[in-house]
C-alpha cells in the first residue's frame, strides 16, 4: 500500500470514528436543580411569540431529588417528574393534572427546547432557558 492510500485510510477511519452512531438522549443532570423560564414559543402555524411582561417571571423548577415545581400567573403547582432517557419523553405528575409528558428535543443545562401536543395533535414548540 502506498503512503498516500494509508494516509487516506487513516484519514477515513479517523472520520468515521468520530461520527455518533445515534443522538445522544436527553440526561436528567442537564434539567434539574434549576429554574426554566421561557424564551419563545413557536406555534403549530410557525408564529413565534415572545412571553409577555407578567408571563416573563413564570418558570418550572425540576429538582433533582424528582420534584417540580411551576408558577404561572401567580398560581403554583407541583408534583414529580422523571425523564425516559430512551424516548427523551419529560414524564410529569402533577397535583392537578396527573400524569402526562413532553418531549424534551434538547436540554444542555443553559437550554431546553420541548415540544407539547394540543388536544388536537397540534405541536408547540417551547424554548426554555435556566435562570435562578
Amino acid at each position: 500500500m502506498t503512503l498516500k492510500l494509508k494516509l487516506l485510510a487513516s484519514c477515513t477511519v479517523l472520520l468515521l470514528g468520530s461520527i455518533p452512531s445515534e443522538a445522544e438522549s436527553i440526561k436528567a443532570s442537564n434539567i434539574c436543580g434549576k429554574k426554566w423560564f421561557v424564551e419563545k414559543i413557536k406555534e403549530a402555524d410557525g408564529t413565534i411569540s415572545k412571553p409577555t411582561k407578567a408571563a416573563q417571571s413564570n418558570y418550572t423548577l425540576y429538582s433533582c431529588d424528582g420534584a417540580f415545581e411551576s408558577k404561572e400567573d401567580m398560581r403554583t403547582t407541583g408534583g414529580q417528574w422523571s425523564i425516559d432517557e430512551a424516548s427523551d419523553m419529560l414524564i410529569l405528575n402533577d397535583d392537578q393534572n396527573g400524569a402526562y409528558s413532553i418531549h424534551v428535543l434538547q436540554a444542555d443545562g443553559k437550554h431546553m427546547v420541548i415540544d407539547e401536543q394540543d388536544a388536537n395533535g397540534n405541536t408547540t414548540t417551547v424554548y426554555l432557558k435556566a435562570g435562578k
